[in-house]
């Protein structure tokens, strides 16, 4: 599934979760649960490397990259952003920086 295909499906999603919440979830609500899917991958990476023991794991690492990104695929769903096209020109600006050095 592409980036594109997987943008659509998510809106869809959201779209069910609508008629069962009776609730549109705003972008707000959406970046709102966003931070909260990035704390659980924090924990998740707290728990893989040995910081924080496995009795205190809140969610597994895949799991919680896979839910940052329904979260921001639904962001962009709502305000119409092609997500294959921006995060191509992302990677090429980030590929024409790191070629002048910008990182080093």
């Amino acid at each position: 599934m592409d980036l594109k295909e997987a943008q659509k499906k998510s809106g869809m999603l959201n779209e069910k979760f609508k008629e069962k919440r009776k609730t549109e979830w705003r972008p707000e609500v959406m970046f709102t649960d966003l931070v909260e899917e990035v704390g659980e991958l924090a924990n998740a990476i707290l728990t893989k490397q040995g910081f924080k023991s496995e009795k205190r794991k809140k969610s597994d690492l895949a799991d919680s990259l896979c839910d940052i990104m329904f979260d921001v695929f639904m962001i962009a769903e709502y305000y119409g952003i092609d997500i294959d096209k921006e995060f191509t020109k992302v990677l090429k600006g980030l590929e024409k920086r790191l070629d002048k050095g910008d990182f080093d």
